[in-house]
């Protein structure tokens, strides 16, 4: 069943609410977040999924990364980090991200705002302060496009991909 079928698009307060015809409980697919995703289309919804939980958030207006160091102990398998217009987004399972140690190391992206199928982006999570580096793409194709994702310790690399619409991480 797809959003289409399950949801219904409310104007007057920008966001989906359940169909009247199906019995289901309002569940926006991102939990009790604030982000507005009344805009997007049902297929990127529908990629995207349900049930996420925000956990991070960086303002549109930041000139540095996430401040971490993160211990990264919550309760979930996949990851999706995005940018707050969804214009670039990818999940990935937490392993994938900061299960281990890894340096220059393709790390598998379930799906993203470029690729329905899973596919290999080259990372960075060494163990030092600025890491993980997580991007769309390999990281050195990323930072030249604006789409690195995550990155901490107030890294100023890459800045440029810090959307205006901010930057956010969830769960689930």
């Amino acid at each position: 069943m797809s959003y289409n079928q399950v949801y219904r698009k409310d104007d007057t307060q920008s966001m989906l609410l359940p169909s009247p015809l199906l019995n289901i409980p309002t569940r926006p697919p991102f939990g009790d977040s604030f982000i507005n995703y009344s805009s997007l289309a049902p297929a990127v919804l529908d990629s995207i999924g349900s049930g996420w939980i925000q956990i991070k958030h960086l303002l549109g207006n930041s000139t540095t990364w996430y401040p971490g160091h993160e211990s990264w102990n919550y309760a979930g398998t996949e990851f999706l980090f995005t940018r707050g217009d969804f214009s670039a987004w990818f999940i990935c399972d937490v392993f994938q991200a900061v299960g281990e140690y890894y340096n220059k190391t393709p790390r598998t992206i379930t799906k993203s705002s470029i690729s329905e199928v899973s596919y290999t982006a080259i990372w960075y999570n060494r163990g030092y302060l600025l890491d993980p580096v997580l991007s769309l793409r390999d990281s050195n194709l990323s930072e030249a496009d604006n789409t690195i994702m995550y990155t901490e310790y107030h890294h100023t690399a890459a800045r440029a991909s810090i959307s205006p619409s901010g930057m956010y991480v969830f769960i689930r």
